[in-house]
C-alpha cells in the first residue's frame, strides 16, 4: 500500500496528524514518518495498521496485496516439493493434532498465525520461505516474540488464503 493514502484519507476526514495519532495509539512523529514515506509502511505491526485502517476508513482494495507473481511461483515450488514428498514416502501427509489439543481459543496474534498455519496445512519452515524470510524470524511471530508487520500479514493472508482479520482475530 502506498504510505501517500495516509494522509489523503486523513485529510479527507479533517483531521491533524495529532488527532489521528491519538486515535490509533501512536505518537505524532511516528504517523509522520509513515505518511511522510521515512518508515516503510509494510513494517507497521498489523494491529496499528488496523486501527488507523479503521479510523480512516481504507478501502480493502488499498490495503490487499494484488496478486504476486513471486509469491505464486513459491507457492508452486512447496506444492511441488509436498508431492515429490509424498511420493518418496508412500504415505500422505497428515495435518498435526495442534489445533485439537488446544482446550482454550488462540490469545495472541503468534497463536492465532499458527492455528492458521497448520489449519492450512504448512509447516513453518514452508510459510518462512514463502515469506522470503528465515525461518527463526518467522518462530518469532508465532512465538510472540517479535510483532507482525503489515507487509507480512498481507502476504500471510495471501498464502493462508483468508483476511489478516480472520487470521490475527482483529
Amino acid at each position: 500500500m502506498d504510505a501517500g493514502i495516509i494522509r489523503e484519507c486523513r485529510k479527507k476526514k479533517g483531521m491533524t496528524q495529532s488527532e489521528l495519532a491519538g486515535k490509533v495509539g501512536m505518537r505524532q512523529n511516528v504517523l509522520s514518518n509513515y505518511e511522510n514515506g521515512k518508515f516503510n509502511i509494510g513494517r507497521m505491526p498489523i494491529r496499528e495498521f488496523m486501527a488507523l485502517a479503521n479510523v480512516l476508513e481504507i478501502p480493502d482494495e488499498c490495503i490487499y496485496l494484488d496478486k504476486s507473481e513471486e509469491l505464486d511461483k513459491r507457492l508452486e515450488d512447496v506444492e511441488e516439493k509436498r508431492r515429490a514428498d509424498m511420493e518418496a514416502t508412500g504415505r500422505r501427509r497428515r495435518i498435526t493434532k495442534y489445533c485439537m489439543d488446544l482446550a482454550a481459543p488462540p490469545v495472541t496474534e503468534g497463536e492465532c498465525l499458527a492455528l492458521c498455519r497448520v489449519g492450512a496445512g504448512f509447516q513453518a519452515n514452508e510459510v518462512a520461505y514463502l515469506l522470503d524470510i528465515h525461518a527463526p524470524v518467522y518462530n518469532r511471530y508465532e512465538n510472540n516474540k517479535r510483532k507482525i508487520p503489515y507487509g507480512v500479514a498481507v502476504k500471510l493472508a495471501y498464502i493462508l488464503g483468508m483476511r489478516f482479520e480472520e487470521i490475527f482475530d482483529l
